[in-house]
This record gives C-alpha cells, structure tokens and sequence, in this order.
C-alpha cells in the first residue's frame, strides 16, 4: 500500500498520525423498515435500485422515504440529505419535493434536514451499508462543474480511490471516499485503496477486530 503511494507521489511520512477519541457505540434502532431513496436532478426526482440506494455522491442531493413499524402503527420519515458540494438549486430543489411528498402522505411523516458530515447518529443504521463517493451524478452538477470551469473529481471505477471505513457492526458501516494521499491515513482506522482492478486494504495498527472485519465486508461493495 505505502509502495504504491510512493509510486503515485505521495508523501507517506504522515501515515502514523495520532488517534481521535471514538465516539461511544451506537445505539440500535430498528432496521426492518422499507427505505426508498431518489437523487435529485435539477428540479425533479430519479428513483435509486435497490441496489444504488446506498451509494451517494458529496455533489448531490438525496431524498429518502423509510417507512417502519411504530407502537401505533406505520411510522414514516421523510428526508433530504445534501452533499458537502451539492449545488444551491439542487438543494432548494430536494427540500421542495420532500415537502410535496409530506404534503402527499397528509402530514403524517416527520421531514427531517441532513447535511453530510452532520448527519445524526440514527442516520447510518436506516442505510445500513452506505458508501460516500467524491464528485457527482446529477445533472445539476455535472452542469455547473462544466459551465464553472471547476475540476470533477467524480469517483471513477478506473482510477485512484481511497475510502475510510467506519461504523459500528455489519448492519450500520460506512465507506467514504477521502482524498488518496498518505495524511488522509489515521491508524484508528481501516482503509480501502482501489487502481482500477487493483484493490489494496490499509489497516490500522489502532483499529479494532470489528474495523478489520467491516473492511472486508466493504471490499463485496465497493465495485472496482
């Protein structure tokens, strides 16, 4: 792993960096629910598989319906969840179709606001599996890299990745995609390096059996 960083140029000196304080376990909340997920394209909605409905991109923006079994019937959530980089109209775009679908089920779904990065503690056990890509599919900002000039750091199957993995147990885990240089290494941490069909685990000499385990879980869902 450190050899191919050095091939690609990376400064490797800051791989041992010390350890940030891990927040405590999360807590369990119920996962049997049914989740629909759409990503936002200009000022309509995509419908995501099953299959796509765990992967998102920093540029876009998602809406997410989960319906659940409550204590006096079917509960339902209803949100929006902007990437650190999605665009403004995208933005004001997600939280006007969320409301419409608030509107559509009567009122009776609770309409929550999430920002990558700020996402609440409950979040990731809804998605269970989620990986965070770099750049975006929408055609809102594909739109507004390609009229600004910006560079598109869109993830790409055959280039260079590197994904932080984190969670707390196969049923609540994260991948996501931070810059592929030697400081964005912590050795609290497992790590997943992809060159296009070569893939590459880093594991950290301070994570944990269950760190190491979701790394592997997380190479079956991260195509390369």
């Amino acid at each position: 792993f450190v050899a191919l960083l050095k091939r690609q140029g990376f400064n490797v000196k800051a791989v041992a960096k010390s350890a940030p304080v891990k927040e405590e376990p999360l807590p369990q909340i119920d996962c049997t629910g049914n989740l629909q997920v759409w990503r936002v394209n200009d000022s309509e909605k995509t419908f995501l598989s099953f299959s796509e409905q765990c992967k998102f991109y920093s540029g876009d923006c998602y809406i997410f319906q989960y319906s659940y079994p409550g204590d006096d019937g079917e509960e339902c959530l209803i949100g929006t969840w902007f990437g650190k980089k999605s665009i403004e109209e995208e933005r004001a775009a997600a939280t006007s179709l969320a409301n419409k679908m608030v509107e559509s089920l009567k009122f009776q779904a609770v309409l929550v606001r999430l920002y990558e990065g700020k996402e609440p503690i409950e979040f990731f056990p809804i998605f269970q599996n989620l990986v965070i890509f770099k750049g975006g599919a929408s055609t809102g900002y594909k739109k507004f890299v390609s009229e600004n000039g910006s560079q598109d750091d869109t993830y790409s199957e055959s280039g260079v990745a590197l994904f932080r993995v984190q969670g707390s147990g196969p049923d609540n885990m994260q991948a996501i995609q931070v810059d592929a240089v030697a400081p964005s290494l912590n050795s609290s941490y497992c790590y997943i390096l992809h060159d296009g069909d070569t893939v590459f685990t880093w594991i950290g000499n301070l994570s944990s059996s269950m760190d190491q385990e979701l790394a592997e879980r997380q190479l079956d869902v991260i195509k390369v």
